[in-house]
């Protein structure tokens, strides 16, 4: 091998790795951009986190609905039975109470 070839070898050798070290520098700064991505990441789950517990502590469950649906039914049903009942209580207080005619 003659001096040229080295030369020419060792200019071969040193944009190989003129040419890793930019991809290396590359790789550092998507690195760094995604630690910084995470990081916003890890406040935002956290931010969701408590989200669902205010969520989970405040909403209605399956018990609290159907409780609210019995009371419902059962206030319509007794609407119901002394809408039908009180007419009645009323003619009769009136025909108990009267004064009869002579």
């Amino acid at each position: 091998m003659d001096m040229s070839d080295e030369s020419r070898s060792q200019d071969g050798m040193e944009a190989r790795v003129a040419h890793l070290e930019a991809n290396v520098a590359a790789m550092m700064l998507d690195v760094s951009v995604m630690k910084t991505d995470v990081a916003v990441l890890r406040t935002d789950v956290g931010v969701m986190k408590l989200d669902v517990g205010v969520l989970k502590s405040t909403s209605a469950t399956k018990g609290d609905v159907s409780e609210a649906k019995a009371a419902i039914v059962m206030w319509v049903t007794t609407a119901i039975f002394l809408s039908q009942l009180i007419p009645e209580l009323i003619r009769l207080s009136a025909v108990c109470f009267s004064t009869p005619r002579r």
